[in-house]
């Protein structure tokens, strides 16, 4: 299961994502940041086994929300037109081999 959320809502107008985590912790980034950034220029799923390891990681969301980035799943939500209008991302209790 997850131990954590977040869902981060694209503004396409600014070019960024304002997430609200399950702790509450409200953030802002540039769309290009991240797992998630990558999520939304690819409009596709990901599941990282390692996501500290992965070259896309932003380390800086760990720090403001006091997670672990161990194994994530990123999942853009996508309108009728295939534009990205938000990503869910759920931080694993295991990580994935």
């Amino acid at each position: 299961g997850a131990k954590s959320a977040a869902l981060y809502i694209v503004d396409h107008d600014t070019k960024e994502m304002w997430a609200l985590s399950n702790s509450g912790t409200q953030m802002c980034w540039p769309v290009t940041t991240g797992l998630v950034g990558r999520a939304v220029k690819e409009r596709g799923a990901e599941v990282v086994p390692r996501a500290r390891e992965h070259p896309a990681y932003n380390g800086e969301v760990d720090l403001k929300t006091s997670s672990t980035g161990s194994s994530l799943i990123v999942v853009p939500i996508l309108a009728a037109d295939r534009s990205v209008l938000a990503v869910l991302q759920l931080t694993l209790r295991r990580r994935f081999v």
